[in-house]
C-alpha cells in the first residue's frame, strides 16, 4: 500500500553549508546536506514535494510498490526539487551517504531499510 521516495543531493563544494528543507505535503520532513540522502515510505496517492524554493514543486501520484527519485539542487542558495528517472536516480542515490539523524525531522516517514548516519560519520 506504500510507495518509496528517495531524496538526495549531490556532493558539491558550492552551497555545502546550505541544508535545504524537504517538505512533504507542507510538512518539514528533513534537511538535506551536501552528498546525503533520505528514503521515505509513504501511503499511495497524491503527494506534493518541495524544498526551500517555493516555486519549485513536484506533485506525485505514488503507486504502491514503486520507487521514485527526487534530487535537490541548489540554485541561488535555495533548494529546488527535480524528479529523476528511476534508472538514473537509482545510480545517483546509491552514491550518497544517509542523512545525519539530527537532520531528520519526521522519523515516522522513513523507509524501514533506511538508517540515518550518526553525526559526523
Amino acid at each position: 500500500e506504500k510507495g518509496h521516495v528517495n531524496i538526495y543531493r549531490y556532493k558539491q563544494v558550492y552551497g555545502v553549508a546550505v541544508r535545504p528543507a524537504v517538505y512533504l505535503d507542507e510538512r518539514d520532513v528533513a534537511r538535506i546536506q551536501s552528498g546525503r540522502s533520505v528514503a521515505l515510505e509513504l501511503p499511495a496517492g497524491k503527494h506534493v514535494f518541495r524544498s526551500t524554493d517555493s516555486q519549485s514543486r513536484i506533485e506525485l501520484e505514488l503507486s504502491a510498490g514503486h520507487e521514485y527519485y527526487i534530487r535537490i539542487e541548489i540554485m541561488n542558495g535555495k533548494g529546488r526539487v527535480v524528479l529523476v528517472p528511476p534508472e538514473q536516480g537509482a545510480a545517483e542515490f546509491g552514491e550518497m551517504k544517509p542523512a545525519d539523524a539530527k537532520m531528520i525531522n519526521d522519523k515516522t516517514l522513513l523507509a524501514p531499510d533506511f538508517v540515518p548516519s550518526k553525526a559526523g560519520k
